[in-house]
């Protein structure tokens, strides 16, 4: 089997492609889907030298084409490989604007509950009102800026004692204003560094750190929309960021 440097990144596959299964070859199924996920985790086909490349598409080729496994269209490998199809890298710079978007439709959720609902509602007997979910996004927030930018590793409850709207929203706008300035110390080859999680366990990189502090915000910001409506209140529109 062909192995490439994990020094690249990842390439995209052209999801419009569904080939037809052809017969039970499941073998070669199975090593196709694998070849095909694991380039997409490791490596940036893009930059790898033009000689690796071609081995890379012939290889994909004689897997894919055994005993007419799959029917592909013509121009698949043009469009699986071309630089029409290679993936868009997020930027820092495109990575902050996602996580300001999404602070400000949080933020318009925490606005739209009356006080004494945001700190004491909930629909059912085991579930947490909503700002202490939003205290919840605020500390893996603050542990998780501090230790990428400066190596400072801490996860203290730092807003159990918040119990009012208006000290919540001040908050949060502090947590934000924090992360902007630790974000001028943050490059993009330290988002790309891979550590053990010291709050959560497994090894992850900077970058999957900040993407599952996101989507905790969105799944909590979620059950924020359903309270909301158990009240009887209109949520945000949630494409409005």
């Amino acid at each position: 089997m062909c192995e490439f440097p994990s020094r690249y990144c990842a390439i995209t596959v052209n999801r419009s492609i569904t080939p037809s299964l052809m017969g039970v070859k499941t073998i070669s199924v199975v090593l196709l889907l694998f070849i095909l996920s694991s380039v997409k985790e490791k490596c940036y086909f893009k930059k790898m030298p033009p000689l690796e490349k071609k081995l890379y598409k012939l290889y994909i080729k004689k897997i894919a084409g055994v005993a007419g496994l799959f029917d592909f269209p013509q121009n698949f490998y043009t469009e699986y490989f071309s630089k029409e199809s290679e993936m868009v890298v997020l930027s820092k710079e495109g990575l902050l604007n996602i996580l300001e978007g999404n602070r400000r439709l949080t933020m318009r959720v925490v606005e739209a509950f009356p006080e004494e609902e945001l700190f004491h509602y909930t629909p059912a007997g085991k579930l947490r009102p909503f700002a202490e979910m939003v205290k919840e996004i605020m500390n893996i927030e603050t542990g998780y800026m501090r230790g990428i930018a400066l190596s400072v590793w801490e996860y203290p409850d730092s807003f159990a004692g918040i119990s009012t709207k208006e000290e919540l929203v001040s908050a949060c706008e502090a947590v934000r204003a924090d992360t902007r300035k630790l974000w001028e110390e943050v490059t993009e080859e330290t988002l790309a560094v891979v550590e053990k999680d010291p709050f959560f366990g497994p090894s992850q990189s900077h970058f999957d750190r900040l993407q599952y502090a996101l989507e905790n915000e969105i799944h909590h910001r979620g059950q924020g929309y359903i309270y909301l409506r158990t009240l009887g209140i209109e949520p945000p529109e949630f494409f409005v960021r």
